[in-house]
């Protein structure tokens, strides 16, 4: 049932999922789920609790090849597109989960920025939390947006390819910019 709630929660959000939908996606009935998680809060508290820990393990698996996790790591892990379409959603709905994961990931922007900045292979920000908010922003974006995203490149957001394309693009944009100064040609 929990899985059945993430997967629909995560495509039409809390307030449309309504026990009958999350029922109906589970294949039993609206009583079943109720026995079981008590009242839809129940039901919310047990697919945040399950998404957190599907992705804290799958942060641990990919943290564990030695760099900081990123988005684009996690949508590589296997089985893991329902949980970050959950998180996104839930992010769009202000729920619990959504809020924790956001801080989650702007500590690991921070922090990444820092490693680059500490390594010598980024330039020092007049607004370090900015641009932190502005780098997580770009990754965060193409997972919400996944649905249009993936519709405009006809291909899934996590297949190999894409993510290779994602990866280049962003680095070319971060490392050569985008904005000619005419001033200077």
């Amino acid at each position: 049932m929990v899985h059945a709630a993430v997967e629909l929660i995560g495509r039409v959000g809390r307030q449309a999922a309504t026990v009958r939908k999350v029922a109906e996606a589970a294949g039993v009935s609206a009583p079943l789920v109720m026995h079981h998680f008590g009242s839809k809060t129940g039901l919310v508290r047990a697919c945040d609790e399950h998404v957190r820990s599907r992705l804290e393990a799958a942060m641990a698996m990919v943290g564990g090849s030695g760099h900081d996790a990123g988005l684009r790591d996690l949508l590589g892990v296997d089985g893991i597109e329902t949980a970050i379409v959950y998180v996104g959603r839930s992010m769009q709905d202000g729920g619990e989960v959504g809020r924790e994961w956001f801080d989650h990931m702007f500590q690991m922007s921070v922090a990444q920025y820092e490693g680059s900045l500490a390594a010598g292979t980024a330039r020092p920000s007049q607004d370090p939390t900015m641009l932190a908010l502005l780098l997580m922003a770009m990754d965060l974006g193409m997972v919400v947006l996944r649905p249009l995203v993936e519709q405009k490149l006809g291909s899934n957001l996590t297949d190999p390819a894409v993510v290779q394309r994602w990866m280049r693009t962003e680095f070319d944009l971060l490392t050569h910019g985008l904005i000619v100064d005419k001033e200077k040609t």
